[in-house]
């Protein structure tokens, strides 16, 4: 939520800390409360995105760059930014964790 929006500050559109369903051609989703928005967040990771994923990298064109595979295209991606989304979701975790955290951090195990 910090990468997508500064935690709501910078929201595109009402109650929706995680930007989902905004895209880049336009598409815009609101929420009526921010309850609803942080849940519609956590239920499309994890039931769109995240699958058999494991590594923060994989979900970004810029972090699967980092880990040397194939962007975005014809793949699942949380976030098609090829810099921002990866650098910011990694910093902001380094710094909860206090030790660098790269595209090769496991963020789920299966």
């Amino acid at each position: 939520m910090v990468a997508d929006t500064g935690l709501g500050v910078k929201n595109k559109t009402n109650y929706n800390p995680m930007n989902v369903g905004n895209n880049d051609r336009g598409d815009r989703v609101h929420f009526t409360g921010w309850q609803e928005g942080v849940n519609a967040g956590c239920e499309t990771l994890n039931n769109k995105y995240l699958g058999s994923l494991t590594m923060l990298g994989e979900l970004s064109g810029g972090g699967r760059v980092a880990l040397g595979i194939q962007g975005c295209a014809g793949n699942k991606c949380y976030a098609s930014s090829m810099g921002n989304w990866h650098v910011n979701v990694s910093a902001i975790l380094s710094e909860l964790k206090g030790k660098s955290i790269g595209a090769s951090y496991l963020f789920r195990r299966t």
